[in-house]
């Protein structure tokens, strides 16, 4: 992972005032899928899974399932710098979300107790020293860094344990990548969650995303996907990908964040060759 401190907060500077680019854009606060009906549909013991990094907690999430390793991976560059901020709040303030409200000053009290154990971190470490005396007396701007704020947190995870004990590993690797544009990973893995990426593609983006799905999977590997509206994937999505995975519907739930029963996601199983 590049980190590039100086130039990445000139970048941060714009999107807060809302001048945002495909690979630095609004972080999101906290995912706004139901995380934990899609989760409670799978065991994911011992596998190995790539998952879109967005708010972080998608990642926290298959800490939290005895994953055997959990790579991550994001279009926007603010979500890896954001990452590294909840890494520490679990860690040090042993809680799920920096608090509802934060200020500069509780980024100043958090950063004092991180001590580095990687390049990255350091470099994320740096970003937030500079941020956080940038806006020292700007609170307001803490907010157009975000793409919302979401009070009702339905996805916070209690015990977490498990999550630290993930962090304090260090063993994931980072990619700052489109998966649905050209590019090169090494791995496979057993389970892909991609969130509702394919809601914001390109009909013309579908091909790619879909052959680049099925190269990073292993044998029967799955893709993971959640609902973004009510109607679940388009019809065009489904036969672009009906040649190389099977579709499943995940079970009606009560989404928290919706007032209705949905299914709250879908995912494919990767056909044999």
């Amino acid at each position: 992972m590049d980190f590039f401190v100086d130039s990445d907060l000139d970048k941060a500077k714009l999107v807060m005032q809302y001048r945002t680019s495909s690979n630095f854009d609004h972080i999101y606060f906290s995912s706004n899928e139901c995380l934990k009906n899609i989760f409670s549909q799978f065991d994911f013991k011992e596998k190995d899974i790539l998952t879109v990094l967005g708010s972080g907690d998608q990642a926290f999430y298959f800490y939290d399932s005895n994953a055997k390793s959990v790579d991550i991976f994001d279009i926007n560059k603010l979500a890896f710098y954001y990452y590294f901020l909840r890494m520490w709040v679990v860690k040090y303030m042993n809680s799920f979300y920096l608090p509802i409200g934060f200020t500069t000053y509780y980024i100043f009290r958090l950063i004092e107790l991180v001590k580095p154990t990687s390049k990255d971190e350091y470099n994320a470490l740096e970003f937030w020293k500079k941020y956080a005396l940038l806006f020292e007396n700007n609170n307001h701007l803490r907010i157009n860094l975000f793409e919302d704020f979401d009070y009702s947190l339905p996805n916070k995870i209690e015990n977490l344990k498990k999550i630290r004990k993930r962090i304090l590993l260090n063993d994931n690797n980072m990619y700052n990548i489109d998966i649905s544009s050209n590019f090169t990973l090494d791995k496979k893995y057993d389970v892909i969650y991609v969130s509702n990426i394919s809601n914001w593609l390109d009909k013309d983006k579908f091909i790619l995303y879909r052959d680049n799905l099925y190269n990073l999977l292993n044998d029967s590997g799955y893709v993971i996907c959640a609902n973004l509206s009510l109607n679940g994937p388009t019809s065009h999505e489904k036969e672009v990908f009906e040649k190389n995975f099977d579709y499943y519907d995940l079970p009606v739930e009560y989404c928290s964040k919706k007032d209705e029963f949905i299914a709250p996601g879908y995912f494919y199983i990767k056909k044999s060759e």
